[in-house]
């Protein structure tokens, strides 16, 4: 047994980087594509199938210990769909559409089950297929979504570039409600906004640069009771910072974008920007700087040392701070 448990323990820590969601192993494609008739009888029914599961690579042990681990799995949660007809499609695909609405009690099933993956199964002339990946319409479907549900859990809800859906439990989660710069002697950007967080737990605001990962952190002032924070960020510490190697290379209309992100215990979670707030633009000498949605719905600032208003990342809307 003792012998066993360190070969697992050396394959696994051997193959750890497999384990990741968005790495697949070229053997997979071949040997085990066809695994997913454990879940689902009615795939790879064909004879070619047949014959590669009939030789001898796969032997009954084999099959066996990844039929265990497919049974095993934490179960899905089921959410009936609803068919809608899309107009932009020929008359014959017109009702080839559907809707499928997640409340936030179905999200929290899921959740609670670890990370989970939005599945669509279609059945066709008595075949079953799934589907994991879905086409995207445009950028700003790309981001990702908070849901506070009834019983005051937070779920993770994101539209990655591939196309998946992917759902997981959210143990803390800043959401930005209110900023304005003060246009004192020493700037500061005052930001407020309600956040949930394990007990005994001390944030700190980080401002990050995309463009080299170069980061500011400030304090997130926390008010237990209303569930609430305050932070002040100074803009003299973004124009104090080195300038980065795009800037060097750009000269100083190169725009650059800082993400805000809640820190703690190692845990760096990106601040919400909601869809209703404002994007406001501030001009400070020849700074100058907006907050606004970023494409994944995360607060980011955007500046430049231009003159000029800097170009929206994000699916807001430019409102011009009064």
């Amino acid at each position: 047994m003792g012998a066993l448990a360190a070969c697992t323990v050396a394959a696994v820590f051997i193959s750890w980087h497999l384990l990741r969601p968005e790495v697949f192993s070229d053997d997979a494609f071949v040997h085990q594509y066809w695994m997913w008739q454990f879940r689902d009888a009615a795939l790879f029914n064909d004879s070619l199938t047949a014959d590669l599961r009939g030789s001898s690579r796969y032997p009954v042990g084999y099959q066996a210990l990844f039929g265990l681990a497919m049974l095993t799995r934490a179960g899905g949660v089921d959410v009936p769909s609803r068919a809608t007809r899309r107009p932009e499609l020929p008359a014959r695909d017109a009702w080839s559409g559907f809707v499928v609405t997640l409340h936030p009690a179905d999200l929290e099933r899921a959740a609670s089950r670890g990370r989970s993956e939005l599945c669509i199964s279609v059945r066709t002339r008595g075949i079953r297929r799934r589907r994991t990946r879905f086409a995207v319409s445009g950028p700003g479907v790309l981001r990702t979504h908070v849901v506070e549900t009834q019983s005051g859990a937070f779920v993770e809800v994101t539209t990655g570039g591939d196309g998946s859906v992917r759902i997981r439990p959210r143990h803390s989660h800043a959401r930005l409600r209110a900023y304005r710069l003060d246009q004192g002697d020493d700037a500061e950007l005052m930001l407020t906004g309600d956040v949930r967080l394990p007990a005994r737990t001390f944030p700190a605001l980080e401002v990050r640069r995309a463009s080299d990962d170069f980061a500011v952190a400030v304090p997130m002032w926390v008010d237990d009771a209303r569930k609430t924070f305050r932070a002040w960020l100074s803009v003299g510490e973004l124009e104090a910072a080195a300038a980065s190697a795009e800037r060097v290379a750009g000269g100083p209309e190169t725009l650059e974008k800082w993400t805000l992100r809640m820190a703690h215990d190692g845990v760096h979670l990106p601040v919400e920007f909601p869809e209703e707030l404002p994007r406001q633009v501030y001009s400070r000498g020849s700074l100058m700087l907006s907050l606004q949605a970023g494409p994944t719905g995360e607060a980011v600032i955007v500046e430049t040392l231009a003159a000029r208003v800097p170009a929206v990342v994000g699916p807001t809307a430019v409102q011009a701070a009064p």
